[in-house]
Formats: C-alpha cells, sequence, structure tokens
C-alpha cells in the first residue's frame, strides 16, 4: 500500500519527464535528413501507398496523441518498416517494392496494407508508451527516490530494459498484437488478408525476412520467427471465418425485413470486424425499422420517393400524407431514435472509407428521412464523386434537391427532374427513376408527365406496393392486374421450423456453429451443400446453392414478379413471400427459403 501512495504521488512527475525521454529516431526529420524522402514524382509506387495508407488509416483504432502520416524513405536495399513515436509510419522504398515483387498489383496493394496495418497497430495501441516511460523515470535524479525503484521494476521488462528473455516475449507480444490487428485494418480497408498467408504458399512474413540483410522489422531477437508469424495469422483468419456466419444471415435477415434479428447477428459480429461494411449494414436495419415504425404511423410518406434502401412496406398507400400527421410521426420518440442510430452509423463507416459508395448512398437516403436535404445533397454529390453515372445516387440528388427547393420556397423541381431523365436514360432498367419523376410531376400538376412516368415505372416493377400506388394514380388498379406469383412451388431443401423427426436426422452429420448472444442462442449448420439458420431452437432459413443456374428472365417466367428486389453490391436478390433468389450477372446463382415474409 505504501508503494502504491508513493507511485501516485510521483505519477505527474513521471508524465512531465517523458518529454526528455524522446530519441532523435524518434523524429521523421531525422530519417529524412539521414536517407532522403521519396515522393510521387520520383516513384509511382509512392503515389499507390499514400492513398492505400489512408483507406487503411482511416479504418484503423484512432490514438489521440498522435496524428499518423506515411514516410518514404529513399534506401532501396533492405526492407524495413517502422512506426515510431512522433506518428510517422517509416518505410524504405526496398520495402515498398518488395510488396509488389512476383505478384500481380492487387496482392501487392494488399500486402502493402497488412504492412502499413501492422504499423498503425502499433500507434493505436502505444507501443511506445513504455520504453519512452522507463526511460524517464530511469534519467530522473528528483523526486521519490523510492517510487522511481518501484516504477522502474514494472516497466523494465516490457521496456526491454531488464531480463533479456523476459523483455524478447513482452515484444513478441506486441507484434503479434500487431499482426492481428493489421489484420483487421487491412480487411477492413477491403484488401485481402490471403495475399499475405494463403494455402497455395503465399507467405510474404517469408519473403519479407529473406530479404533483409541485417535486423528489422519482422526479424530479429525478440520478434516471432516468419513461421510462428505466418501461423498465428493463419489463426487469426481462421477467427474471423468462423463468425462470418453471423455477418452472411444477419444480411439474409435483413433482406426478409426481420431487422431485429439482423440486428442481433450483425451487431455481434461488429465486435469481432468493425468494418464499414458491418456499420453501413447496421445502420441499414435500423434505417428500415424506422421506415416500417413511420408507415405503421403514416402509410402515406413512406411511398412518396422511392429512395435507395427504404424498404417496400406492406401498407398499401392511396395518396399523400397531411403536414400534421407528417410532423407527428417525424416526431415519434422511436422512429427518431432508430433513425438517429442509422445515420451514426453510417457516420461512421463513411469515416472508416469516404469512397465506400453504398455508404455514402444511404446516408443520403437517411438525411432525406431526417429532414436534413442540405446534409444529404452533400452525401449524393459524395456518392457521385466515387460513380459519377451512379442512377441511385443521382436519384438522391434529385430528390433531396427537389425538396430542399420545398423547404426553402426555392424553385428546384426542373433542375431535379433533369437528373432523374438523364440517370433514366443512362440506366433505364432502374424503375426508382421514373418513380420519382412522377411524384415531383404529380406534386405540379403536370398530369401527363406523371402519367407517361408512372407507366414506364411499371414497364420496370410490376409487383410490390410501389406499382400498386402507381396503378392507384392511373386507375389501373382492376384493368391491370399483377403477375401471380408460383415461387411458393419451390421447396426448401430442409423442413423450417422446429428441429425434430427428418431434419433432426439430416442435421446429425452437419458442421455446426454455436454463438450465445445475451438470452439468444444462435446455430448455424452447414450439411451436404445447405446452410441453416437456427434461431432459439427453431430454423429460420435454409439456402443452398443451384448446380444448374436459373436465366433470370426464364425464373421470372416460371416463378412470377418478386415482391421487392433488394439491390445488392454484388447483383440483387428477389424477395417472394417464402423464397429469395441471388441474382449474379443475370443468373440466379443460390435460393434462400424462410417459411414468410417478415412485413
Amino acid at each position: 500500500m505504501k508503494t502504491l501512495i508513493i507511485t501516485v504521488c510521483c505519477f505527474v512527475f513521471v508524465l512531465a519527464s517523458l518529454a526528455y525521454a524522446e530519441d532523435v529516431k524518434d523524429s521523421a526529420a531525422w530519417w529524412l535528413k539521414s536517407y532522403g524522402g521519396v515522393t510521387a514524382k520520383d516513384e509511382p509506387l509512392v503515389d499507390r501507398a499514400e492513398r492505400i495508407f489512408e483507406r487503411v488509416a482511416a479504418a484503423a483504432d484512432k490514438n489521440g496523441k498522435r496524428f499518423p502520416r506515411l514516410v518514404v524513405i529513399n534506401y532501396a536495399y533492405d526492407p524495413y518498416a517502422a512506426s515510431i513515436r512522433d506518428g510517422s509510419i517509416i518505410l524504405t522504398l526496398g520495402g515498398l517494392k518488395l510488396c509488389y515483387i512476383g505478384v500481380n498489383q492487387d496482392k501487392g496493394d494488399s500486402r502493402l496494407a497488412f504492412l502499413l496495418g501492422h504499423e498503425l497497430a502499433h500507434q493505436s495501441k502505444d507501443d511506445h508508451w513504455h520504453a519512452a516511460a522507463f526511460a524517464a523515470v530511469k534519467g530522473s535524479t528528483e523526486g521519490c527516490a523510492e517510487a522511481r525503484t518501484a516504477l522502474l521494476t514494472y516497466l523494465r521488462d516490457s521496456a526491454g530494459e531488464g531480463s533479456l528473455e523476459r523483455a524478447q516475449e513482452a515484444t513478441k507480444v506486441k507484434e503479434l498484437q500487431a499482426d492481428s490487428y493489421g489484420l483487421l485494418y487491412m480487411a477492413m480497408a477491403g484488401y485481402d488478408p490471403k495475399a499475405v498467408i494463403d494455402k497455395d504458399g503465399t507467405n510474404f512474413f517469408h519473403d519479407w525476412v529473406t530479404q533483409i540483410a541485417g535486423g528489422s522489422s519482422f526479424n530479429g531477437p525478440g520478434y516471432p520467427d516468419s513461421k510462428e508469424r505466418a501461423e498465428f495469422f493463419r489463426t487469426q483468419l481462421v477467427a474471423v471465418a468462423n463468425e462470418l456466419d453471423l455477418f452472411t444471415f444477419g444480411v439474409r435477415l435483413y433482406q426478409i425485413g426481420n431487422y431485429e434479428d439482423a440486428l442481433l447477428l450483425l451487431d455481434r459480429f461488429r465486435e469481432k470486424f468493425p468494418s464499414r461494411e458491418v456499420f453501413s449494414n447496421i445502420a441499414l436495419a435500423y434505417f428500415q425499422s424506422a421506415i416500417k415504425d413511420f408507415a405503421a404511423c403514416d402509410p402515406n410518406t413512406p411511398f412518396r420517393f422511392k429512395l435507395p434502401a427504404v424498404i417496400d412496406v406492406s401498407t398499401l398507400a392511396s395518396g399523400f400524407t397531411t403536414r400534421k400527421l407528417l410532423i407527428e410521426c417525424q416526431e415519434n420518440e422511436t422512429y427518431r431514435r432508430k433513425l438517429v442510430n442509422a445515420i451514426s452509423h453510417l457516420v461512421m463507416a463513411s469515416s472508416k472509407d469516404t469512397l465506400h459508395l453504398p455508404t455514402q448512398v444511404n446516408l443520403a437516403s437517411a438525411y432525406i428521412m431526417a429532414g436534413e436535404y442540405s446534409k444529404a445533397m452533400a452525401a449524393s454529390d459524395a456518392a457521385l464523386k466515387i460513380s459519377p453515372a451512379n442512377p441511385l445516387a443521382a436519384n438522391c440528388k434529385a430528390v433531396s434537391l427537389y425538396l430542399f427547393g420545398q423547404s426553402s420556397t426555392l424553385d428546384t423541381t426542373d433542375t431535379a427532374l433533369a437528373l432523374l431523365r438523364e440517370a433514366a436514360l443512362r440506366n433505364p432498367e432502374v424503375s426508382d427513376s421514373f418513380y420519382n419523376q412522377a411524384t415531383m410531376a404529380y406534386e405540379r400538376e403536370r398530369d401527363a408527365a406523371a402519367k407517361e412516368a408512372w407507366k414506364a415505372f411499371l414497364a420496370k416493377e410490376s409487383e410490390g406496393p410501389y406499382a400498386e400506388l402507381a396503378r392507384n394514380f392511373l386507375d389501373m388498379s382492376t384493368e391491370t392486374a399483377p403477375s401471380v406469383s408460383r415461387a411458393n412451388a419451390l421447396q426448401s431443401p430442409m423442413p423450417l421450423g422446429e428441429i425434430r423427426g427428418e431434419t433432426a436426422k439430416m442435421l446429425k452429420g452437419a458442421v455446426k456453429q454455436s454463438f450465445s448472444i445475451g438470452r439468444t442462442s444462435v446455430d448455424v449448420y452447414k450439411v451436404k451443400g445447405i446452410r441453416a439458420l437456427v434461431i432459439n431452437g427453431t430454423i429460420e432459413i435454409a439456402e443452398t446453392a443451384l448446380d444448374k443456374p436459373y436465366d433470370l428472365l426464364e425464373f421470372k417466367r416460371l416463378y412470377g414478379e418478386p415482391l421487392k428486389t433488394v439491390t445488392t453490391t454484388s447483383g440483387q436478390v428477389l424477395v417472394y413471400r417464402t423464397v429469395a433468389a441471388d441474382v449474379q450477372n443475370a443468373r440466379i446463382q443460390r435460393l434462400m427459403f424462410f417459411g414468410w415474409n417478415r412485413k
């Protein structure tokens, strides 16, 4: 207790002493003066490295003490990378080039992303603190001698000043931790971890160490050898892969409208893998749940415009809402809380990667529903900067511009309509552009233009509440009946519901993973090409890949139009009442059975 009290008394003194413990090599200026710097003008790979660094740094955890930056020094021999105390990541030109030797550009990018992620992990975990603290205490001749002795005992091994063996073990742990977080950061930034270590013999650790003439990062006393690092990296890959099914089925639950369970699985996966995609998908689940609550209060407003990611809820609208009801529904506490959660998660996803197109489009949609039209325009512009011809981003820009004009008594209708017409011309398969044109024309009492736009919309999308609303406006509800869905004729490869009888026998030989999330038990079974999601003992979803994929048009001819179509980054998902179909390159690749469509 006495030692503890003395230690606390001297704590402020120790912090004040840290500034005097720095070495000249802890400053990027020393490295640049000693070796010279390399810029993008000197070497094109430097420009590429700086862009990769920005993405990985955006995904990495942040340390408020320092702002990370990449410094490439003109040393073309040994590969060397180091994190130094002023926040700089020092990388030799030789180390940069080694990432790309003998591999394609994408693989080289991923190897460099891991290398930078490893060094950024040292920054975020403040791995320099122990050495700095030890040096400050050791170099002090004033203050509490007894406390300094106690502090040196605590700090010496992790600072590399005590037992050589224990100091090396402490260094190994830090390096392995940096490897683990480097894997996480590179994957969060969108790079492939298999470029570092894979079953095909890829071993970046080995490639790096074999090029080193002297001691360097990734090598030397106290560092794990390349075999140890490769094995550790492999185990971390497996750890992430083992929980990947939570993400996959979280997305599936979102697609069929079960937002609460989707949030349950996605939020659990976020603990393991807090990437931009996970934050973005959590935001979508909150967003859709908020829209569902809004529709229960006001069944008309959610159908006013067709926004990317806004769900086709089951309540059918017959017209637009009153101002009083709109305000009441917007001020509903549950709706506002979910919408705020959606926006905060999307902002977090955007901070991890400002060039992630789905995040910017979804953020624009969320801001529109929140009535923050100027922010929606900014998010739309960010999306259009990433993909200038993207039709969903163009729709967000047009709708937010139109609504901004209405809220500020500016006439922006024709500018918004021009954006929608251009989007429809470039991407006529996207129905949103026609629907939103119809709404704007209708509200401006341009009935002929509205009628033509709704007809064009129905030619693209004949099912669902938006289609029924269009038919209502066209007075076509009786003369044009929607096509009949026959997808229920498709049979699930595994009975849904409680596990018993034949289902229990089928699952006996299955690979099973179990997760406990609060009071909810989640199991994932894999057997004979089938994946099943079981929640609290009930099979909720069974999905299977098709041996012979369907042609999209043939599938629709056989089974009718879906109730809704969900856009994904890799294609679309057609959702019927009890089955959903994955579409990639106009082919049905996989079927998912879920018993009923949760509204």
